[in-house]
């Protein structure tokens, strides 16, 4: 398969390989490609709860608009976004920690791992040596 960019992003990928950011073109579209799947299954999981959604109105589940109900929902909303921020150093939850140090690393990128092998969240700075 052939793919014709714009100049724009051949700039684009050019200067992402200068900077070391990628080694090949290739790479650029693989990464492309990924983030393209990742957005496939957010959209995917979107729809399936927008089809419970509609179901569960159908089944008369759905809950009756009124200035308390719409208070509780911009209250839930606030509350799910606090809990979605960027977690400054020492607030990321254990799960999450658990999660990072499980995930695999893409082989090239594996380097990276003796440089994180210590790290931690807490205080961001790996532990003292044991004495």
């Amino acid at each position: 398969m052939e793919v014709r960019l714009t100049p724009d992003q051949e700039a684009f990928i050019r200067q992402a390989i200068q900077t070391g950011r990628i080694e090949r073109a290739e790479d650029a579209v693989t990464e492309a490609l990924l983030l393209w799947v990742v957005r496939e299954v957010l959209r995917s999981e979107f729809l399936a709860s927008l089809d419970d959604a509609k179901a569960s109105i159908a089944r008369g589940e759905g809950i009756p608009i009124t200035q308390a109900s719409m208070r509780a929902l911009a209250d839930d909303v606030k509350r799910r976004g606090r809990e979605r921020q960027v977690f400054t150093a020492g607030e990321l939850p254990e799960d999450m920690i658990d999660a990072i140090r499980r995930a695999e690393m893409d082989p090239r990128h594996q380097h990276l791992d003796e440089l994180i092998k210590d790290w931690s969240p807490r205080g961001c700075q790996s532990p003292s040596p044991a004495s």
